[in-house]
């Protein structure tokens, strides 16, 4: 839970509009955002929901992102999946509780 408080804030900061973070804290793909955005996050939905990124999602991603930035996506969603693991493992909590 840790995660999604702070990259809420973070989220707002970056210009956000809350109904697309609402639709990301309920698992729904957000609308009214980039091509690249909503390739983003296909390429982490598929990887968080199954570990694995269909064909499909694969070269939607590449279109919209270009390799590189599929490798850098693919490598951030690791990086915040592993932090997220220890935070929860930890009970690290939200500053409100």
């Amino acid at each position: 839970m840790y995660e999604l408080y702070a990259h809420t804030a973070v989220g707002r900061t970056a210009g956000l509009p809350d109904e697309v973070i609402q639709a990301i804290k309920e698992h729904r793909r957000p609308e009214g955002v980039s091509e690249a955005a909503r390739a983003a996050y296909r390429l982490v939905e598929s990887l968080m929901l199954t570990y694995d990124v269909p064909d499909a999602v694969y070269t939607a991603a590449v279109a919209a992102l270009g390799a590189n930035g599929v490798v850098a996506v693919v490598q951030l969603a690791g990086h915040y999946i592993t932090v997220c693991a220890m935070l929860n493992a930890f009970r690290i909590p939200t500053p409100d509780g």
